[in-house]
């Protein structure tokens, strides 16, 4: 699996969209604010794959990793619970640790860029800035670094 690879390729992706997108016009930043969401939302996945694939690495055999993987290619869409639920599949002290220190802004961000890409990838309206993307992107990294940190020690 080479998670990691594809968790930087779309956070240096993100991080493009949202330093160019000040140079664009405003209608066009509608329809840029709309991807920047997807690509949120395609970097928690990402990143939640690679890091129980580290978790996982050394400690399982090369058949239940192989498992493991093929599993973790239908994790999609996640909001915090999906997380931490597949965090106490792990090791529920895991999930204890993540709750311990997640803060409520944390929380809602990642659950604001799941709901939001729902609406956008289902059609509906929405109407996220890029201004909200950036602030949401920024708490679910702090989430994400909890996440590390519980379930890697790093």
């Amino acid at each position: 699996m080479n998670a990691h690879s594809e968790w930087q390729r779309i956070e240096t992706e993100l991080s493009m969209l949202l330093a160019t997108s000040v140079r664009v016009s405003d209608e066009l930043k509608g329809s840029l604010a709309r991807y920047g969401c997807v690509l949120a939302s395609s970097l928690l996945e990402a990143a939640t794959r690679e890091m129980i694939h580290e978790y996982c690495k050394p400690r399982a055999s090369h058949e239940v990793l192989r498992y493991v993987n093929s599993t973790l290619r239908f994790f999609r869409d996640p909001n915090t619970e999906k997380i931490l639920v597949m965090l106490a599949r792990l090791d529920p002290g895991v999930r204890e640790a993540v709750e311990l220190q997640v803060t409520d802004r944390q929380k809602d961000s990642v659950d604001s860029i799941s709901a939001q890409r729902n609406s956008i990838s289902h059609g509906r309206s929405s109407g996220i800035s890029m201004a909200q993307v950036a602030k949401y992107c920024s708490e679910a990294k702090g989430f994400l670094s909890l996440v590390r940190k519980a379930l890697l020690g790093s």
